[in-house]
């Protein structure tokens, strides 16, 4: 059954009787609109409201004016008296009472060679390609096939912090940066565990540019002067998890900010650190001493192969590709898997 256009307001009689029993294909009516209505009610309101489904019109005078193909949907299953009203009140009644009929059943859809124009803003339009898979075409002209995501790269704009997106729905999670004209800071939004995503780094026509990768998480942390230094958290963090301190004031002597240190697992909130990935599976702790003052921060970092940080390319024009996987929300690993170099 096609879907029609829905008429606001079409009101209309019955000329003549309905027959239930066997059932007329036809309602004879004193007025037809342009645009023929799915779904119409004879008798509104009353003990004989009926529901029918139409696909056609009929006549050219009052006098055989009819409406086509119809089939009694819900309702008084009785037959109806000339005068009744035929309604096909306004577009919200025409379809709430298509959406009454398909929920149980199906919707069959013209399908379409080309996209439809593209919708207002903040506006969708889902339609059935004649591929014979739905799409969905947005306010920015960009088509997705429901059930799948795009091959597309994700375009992001070069700029001082570079942040990735993970929210998207319509593409795969893959990334292609603007050339790098300077070093740059990354950052990503919305993560959640499992996620898998690629990130394309091109050089300019200098080359050399340097990231700073996102951290996983960070929160403030109390450091416990010891031998070794404890550090209390509500991060769970593995064994050899690269992290860094920032503070506002001064770090216990063996800590120093912004240098990369590997944890070591001692509970649920608790860990030493290591100065290697090395030290910190053999257990090689650190330890901490003299005085400490101020706020601390322990930021989570990336877990790179072997526990050492990737080495860009430094080529003009040619790119890195790192692929990442959101483990939990204390750990990612990345990995370079191609290098144009």
């Amino acid at each position: 059954m096609a879907i029609y256009q829905a008429n606001d307001k079409y009101r209309a009689q019955l000329r003549s009787t309905w027959i239930a029993d066997p059932a007329d294909g036809s309602l004879l009516v004193d007025d037809v609109p342009d645009n023929v209505p799915t779904i119409v009610v004879v008798g509104w309101g009353t003990v004989y409201e009926t529901v029918f489904t139409v696909t056609g019109k009929s006549g050219s005078t009052p006098a055989d004016y009819a409406l086509t193909g119809v089939v009694r949907l819900k309702g008084a299953n009785v037959n109806l008296a000339e005068n009744l009203a035929v309604n096909c009140l306004n577009n919200e009644e025409f379809f709430n009472q298509y959406s009454d009929f398909v929920n149980d059943e199906y919707l069959n859809m013209v399908e379409q060679a080309s996209a439809p124009a593209t919708p207002a803003a903040g506006e969708l339009r889902l339609y059935a390609g004649d591929d014979g898979k739905w799409h969905v075409k947005n306010d920015a002209g960009v088509i997705a096939t429901l059930g799948e995501l795009s091959d597309e790269w994700i375009d992001v704009a070069d700029a001082a912090t570079m942040t990735f997106d993970l929210s998207s729905i319509t593409n795969k999670l893959k990334f292609l940066c603007a050339a790098l004209t300077a070093n740059r800071i990354f950052a990503i939004s919305n993560a959640s565990e499992g996620y898998v995503f690629m990130i394309r780094v091109p050089q300019d026509g200098t080359g050399s540019r340097l990231v700073t990768f996102f951290e996983v998480d960070s929160e403030v942390v109390t450091i416990t002067i010891a031998d070794p230094g404890v550090i209390t958290t509500t991060f769970d963090m593995k064994t050899g998890t690269p992290v860094i301190f920032t503070t506002t004031d001064t770090l216990p002597t063996g800590i120093t900010a912004g240098t990369r240190y590997f944890w070591i697992r001692t509970g649920a909130t608790t860990g030493n650190i290591a100065s290697s990935k090395v030290n910190a599976i053999a257990g090689t702790t650190i330890t901490t001493s003299a005085s400490q003052a101020g706020v601390h921060t322990m930021g989570i970092q990336i877990l790179w192969p072997g526990g050492d940080l990737p080495e860009l390319t430094t080529d003009k024009f040619a790119y890195d590709d790192f692929i990442f996987i959101v483990h939990s929300a204390t750990q990612i690993t990345g990995v370079i898997v191609a290098q144009d170099s």
